[in-house]
């Protein structure tokens, strides 16, 4: 009986070794993780900024063609009452 209670005592050794080596292999791994996730979230940080930039550029130019726009509708405006007086004119309405 002691016999046995020895070998489950070795085996219990080697397993309390092996699971003390895997602790130490964990926390080297979670300090890497926690190194790229620095690394990423700076990176992603710099991506946020540089698409909050390039929103506000969209919206300028999306402001300056809703300008541009109006100016082309006044635009057409005169030129389709430049051609209707034209008409009017051709046809004698006038």
């Amino acid at each position: 009986m002691e016999e046995r209670i020895a070998r489950l005592e070795a085996s219990v050794e080697h397993i309390r070794t092996d699971v003390s080596e895997m602790k130490g292999d964990i926390r080297r791994l979670n300090d890497k993780i926690e190194a790229v996730d620095l690394k990423h979230s700076a990176r992603f940080d710099s991506l946020q900024q540089q698409m909050s930039g390039l929103t506000l550029a969209m919206e300028r130019g999306f402001a300056r063609l809703d300008n541009a726009r109006e100016r082309d509708r006044i635009w057409w405006l005169v030129i389709s009452a430049t051609l209707l007086g034209v008409m009017a004119r051709g046809f004698k309405w006038l």
